[in-house]
């Protein structure tokens, strides 16, 4: 969603609003769907539930889960940017390490720092040339012709994103959904631009649908 905003030009707290409800659906249909393989082959729990071991589990808990607030609270509110929420989950995350758990020594930093830029970098390769595709499709007017084409084929809002849904489910199989939103953005922005699609609307399909194609066996990235 970070990515979508900042390269598309769209709110990124928006974006986190409207994907709050396909959040919840999401994940009430994969327990649903847990639930109903686990009754099917028999599969029993390894421990008993206790809401006193569940009460000790949100305690410990509970100061990591201050970060995902902290950053999506900020950026809804318009505290700070989706950038500067980055540093600021940099700092939670580096009190609560060093501070709170105690899980990591100062002189450990040095090799967590030289980690993170490796690990950060091998993704900003791709990223760089990503962005590259994707001025090409702009600047070749690529993005027009394509939502020429499908446009042609339905002037249907529903029919289009039905489209876009089932080419980035594929695409997502193939691709990381990163350098999938750099590269087809152009084309996605023109299609929305052309049938009066609503930007937040059609970026939560993308979003989705790319997911959806991240972790669909046996081509996608995540399996």
């Amino acid at each position: 969603m970070v990515i979508y905003g900042a390269f598309g030009n769209v709110s990124v707290g928006a974006l986190f609003m409207g994907g709050v409800l396909p959040g919840v659906l999401v994940g009430l249909m994969q327990m649903g769907y847990v639930y109903y393989i686990a009754r099917k082959h028999g599969i029993k729990a390894t421990g008993k539930f206790s809401f006193s071991q569940m009460g000790r589990t949100a305690i410990i808990a509970a100061p990591p889960m201050v970060l995902p607030l902290v950053v999506l609270g900020g950026i809804t509110l318009g505290v700070f940017t989706a950038t500067e929420a980055a540093s600021v989950a940099v700092l939670v995350g580096m009190l609560l390490a060093f501070v709170f758990y105690r899980a990591i020594r100062f002189k450990q930093l040095p090799g967590i720092l030289a980690d993170s830029v490796v690990a950060f970098s091998l993704p900003m390769f791709a990223v760089a040339s990503a962005g590259i595709m994707g001025w090409l499709i702009s600047y070749l007017g690529i993005a027009q012709e394509v939502a020429s084409f499908i446009l042609s084929v339905t002037d249907s809002q529903v029919g289009i994103m039905l489209l876009v849904m089932m080419f980035m489910l594929i695409i997502g199989t193939v691709l990381s959904p990163v350098t999938a939103v750099i590269i087809f953005l152009p084309i996605i922005q023109g299609l929305c631009i052309s049938a009066d699609i609503n930007q937040i609307h059609m970026a939560l399909v993308v979003i989705l649908s790319l997911t959806l194609g991240l972790i669909t066996p046996r081509t996608g990235f995540a399996c």
